[in-house]
């Protein structure tokens, strides 16, 4: 009896593997049939129906811009991408030039501008005719002639308006006179990398040097700058601590403020901390600007304006994915009291 049980249980599930097969094999798509056409015919640089790759899944990188050259009409840019890659570059959201990436990995444009207004050039990374990875990084230029024009019209009220803020050089130079353009890197809720700023030289003294201050409408800040030794750098605003940063092996140190400063106007100290003691000290002016702050400014691009004084220049930008980061860069040496 227990023979004959089995014998049919077995059966049982031979048939039910049987129909199962079967069932899979009715079901196959018939490998001799049309494949589903996904390609599309997009040219580069159309990016309408693009995939836009995920970076943090997936094994490609975006484009990154590694070294910046300039004259007062041309500027090269150069960098890292996937080897044999295209890169397409976009200068105030329209696509201007091509060019690949060699099998190392380097690629390399050169860029005659035009001069009467913002630019902002961005970096995308087209893996093929459909699959794209838009890069982070904006590259912000402010030509030496749309600065001479802002200057030569605001010589008279904007700029008596700010001479409480003013100050001189030993030389007689006034210390808010851009002598280059201004060309730096942006990142959305990063430092910004600046190539070249419009005064002589950014805030230094002894080792530290303090580079931009980047702020978003929700109240954080971005400090940032570099130093010749190691150790920490403190952060105060208006005599009060707010953090510090330690510097890394390359001697590049940033500190990031959640909340810590509301609009309003503030003296930043940034304090060089060693072993011994406060090896350097830096102070300058700050304000967090609001919507309603529009003047002074250079106004140009739709999305992009540079506020001025003497002392520093701050660039409100719209981020490609939303929001708005201001980017504040400083003359050197700090104004006096």
């Amino acid at each position: 009896m227990q023979n004959i049980m089995t014998l049919y249980f077995r059966l049982w599930v031979s048939l039910i593997l049987a129909f199962t097969f079967m069932t899979a094999c009715t079901n196959q798509t018939d490998p001799s049939g049309p494949i589903p056409d996904q390609t599309l015919d997009q040219p580069l640089g159309d990016t309408a129906d693009q995939t836009l790759v995920d970076v943090e899944t997936d094994a490609y990188q975006p484009a990154f811009i590694k070294n910046v050259t300039y004259t007062d009409t041309e500027i090269r840019l150069s960098g890292t991408a996937k080897p044999e890659a295209i890169i397409v570059i976009l200068m105030n959201g329209e696509r201007i030039r091509n060019t690949q990436v060699d099998k190392d990995g380097i690629w390399g444009v050169a860029i005659t501008y035009p001069q009467g207004q913002i630019l902002k050039f961005d970096v995308t990374l087209f893996i093929d005719e459909t699959t794209s990875i838009p890069s982070d990084e904006t590259l912000i230029l402010v030509p030496k002639t749309l600065i001479a024009d802002y200057e030569a019209a605001s010589a008279g009220e904007a700029r008596a308006s700010q001479s409480n803020l003013s100050g001189n050089d030993e030389d007689g130079t006034e210390l808010g006179a851009p002598s280059s353009p201004l060309i730096f890197i942006g990142v959305p809720g990063g430092p910004s990398r600046i190539i070249q700023s419009p005064f002589r030289d950014l805030p230094q003294s002894g080792a530290l040097e303090l580079g931009a201050i980047e702020y978003d409408r929700s109240g954080g800040v971005i400090f940032s700058g570099v130093s010749d030794i190691g150790g920490r750098v403190r952060i105060f605003a208006n005599d009060i601590a707010i953090g510090e940063a330690q510097i890394a092996s390359d001697g590049r140190w940033f500190f990031i403020a959640a909340s810590a400063l509301p609009d309003g106007a503030y003296n930043i100290k940034a304090e060089l901390m060693t072993a011994e003691g406060v090896a350097a000290r830096i102070d300058v002016p700050f304000r967090r600007l609001t919507d309603n702050d529009i003047s002074p400014y250079i106004s140009d691009v739709g999305d992009t304006h540079v506020f001025i004084t003497d002392n520093y220049w701050q660039v409100r930008r719209v981020l490609s994915h939303g929001g708005v980061q201001y980017t504040v860069i400083f003359s050197s040496p700090p104004p006096r009291p």
